[in-house]
């Protein structure tokens, strides 16, 4: 009678401890390794190493106790950070890059021209577009420059309307950037320092000496290294094309206010 009644306290009081242990993730342990003295199983799985019967969850039960309380893997924690979870910032301009500032921050920072990323992925047909594509940019950059002497008769000042030409041949640049020019990547900081500076300068012979330098800087920049002669030679013309259209701004800012 005694043994019966020691039986029955000890099922009640694993079902009275159960409810507390699967938040928890643990299994209950068998009635009978419990009046043995049988060692639990150390496993996830439950059980008891003795063999003799246990309390069975099913299975489902079983599993979602265990899951809810294993605490993430070094594994799952670098998959959330990798994928962000929600729709956050996407550092750099152009799919990298940093938080700093000033001319070539953040992708320009870490890709100018002899980076080897950028030169593997390029090929002639995708250069003969951004030779043509940056042409197609001269000529719109060209006239709005041109247009500016009719501007500033009418009212506007040298500093504002180069300002705007600076900025349509910036955004021409980081469109050819964004594709994945190399030449694109590392004359567009160049642009917006020059950029910059027109707009700090307290007058319009220094705004022009501003774009003189930026010529220069731009004729200096260093082509990426390329075993393909043909688009060696295309990144050369690019660069190039670049550094005329820089040139004939010049010349507009120097001829719009005589000198």
């Amino acid at each position: 009678m005694a043994g019966k009644t020691r039986r029955t306290i000890l099922a009640v009081g694993s079902c009275l401890i159960l409810p507390l242990a699967l938040p928890f993730g643990l299994l209950p342990l068998s009635v009978q390794a419990m009046e043995s003295g049988g060692r639990p199983n150390a496993g996830m799985g439950g059980g008891v190493i003795s063999g003799t019967p246990e309390l069975i969850l099913p299975d489902a039960l079983r599993e979602g106790g265990a899951s809810a309380a294993r605490p993430r893997s070094t594994t799952d924690r670098l998959q959330v950070a990798q994928t962000g979870g929600n729709d956050g910032d996407t550092s750099g301009r152009y799919g990298g890059g940093n938080s700093s500032s000033g001319p070539g921050a953040g992708f320009f920072q870490s890709a100018e021209p002899g980076s080897p990323g950028l030169a593997a992925a390029r090929t002639v047909e995708q250069e003969r577009q951004t030779l043509a594509q940056l042409k197609q940019l001269q000529k719109r950059i060209l006239e709005e420059s041109a247009s500016c002497d009719r501007q500033i008769r009418n009212g506007m000042t040298a500093q504002s309307c180069f300002l705007n030409v600076l900025k349509y041949f910036r955004r021409g640049l980081d469109k050819a950037a964004a594709e994945g020019s190399p030449v694109a990547i590392a004359t567009a900081p160049v642009i917006l320092d020059v950029r910059r500076k027109v707009r700090a300068a307290t007058s319009v012979r220094k705004a022009v000496d501003v774009v003189r330098e930026g010529v220069s800087k731009v004729r200096s920049i260093s082509l990426v290294q390329s075993d393909d002669t043909v688009i060696a030679e295309l990144r050369s013309q690019q660069r190039n094309v670049v550094e005329q259209t820089l040139a004939s701004i010049e010349v507009d800012m120097a001829r719009a206010v005589g000198l």
